[in-house]
């Protein structure tokens, strides 16, 4: 698979949460997946990434946005424990669940790790 075929993981850079979660998941799918962040990107579902994280496949083209994104990218990796989780956030009984509780994190994300702000909309790092 070439870059340009990779399917990209969009997410927050200024976020130490999503960070660590990037960190994690892209030990085991870094040759899968191109991970960007939301700055740097500017391509379809970019107007999504205000809020959300999200999973573009480019051939053919589709978006995943938030719990959805994050279920897909999931079922990508090499853990087996990994693709389970993705697998179970995207079932039609959990789906909602997970949609759910990815906004409750990602608006609480800041009681989670330190250095995030949420009142400026983004969970940016404090400068040192």
């Amino acid at each position: 698979m070439t870059t340009d075929d990779k399917p990209q993981f969009v997410y927050d850079q200024d976020c130490a949460f999503c960070q660590r979660f990037v960190r994690t998941v892209e030990r085991h799918c870094s040759d899968r997946v191109s991970f960007i962040g939301s700055r740097d990107y500017e391509g379809v579902g970019s107007e999504q990434t205000i809020s959300s994280s999200i999973l573009v496949f480019r051939q053919p083209e589709r978006v995943y946005v938030g719990s959805a994104g994050i279920g897909e990218l999931l079922t990508l990796t090499d853990s087996a424990g990994f693709r389970l989780a993705g697998n179970l956030i995207l079932t039609p009984v959990l789906s909602t669940i997970s949609a759910l509780a990815y906004r409750w994190i990602a608006d609480h994300r800041h009681w989670f790790r330190p250095g995030c702000d949420s009142s400026s909309g983004t969970c940016a790092l404090r400068s040192k």
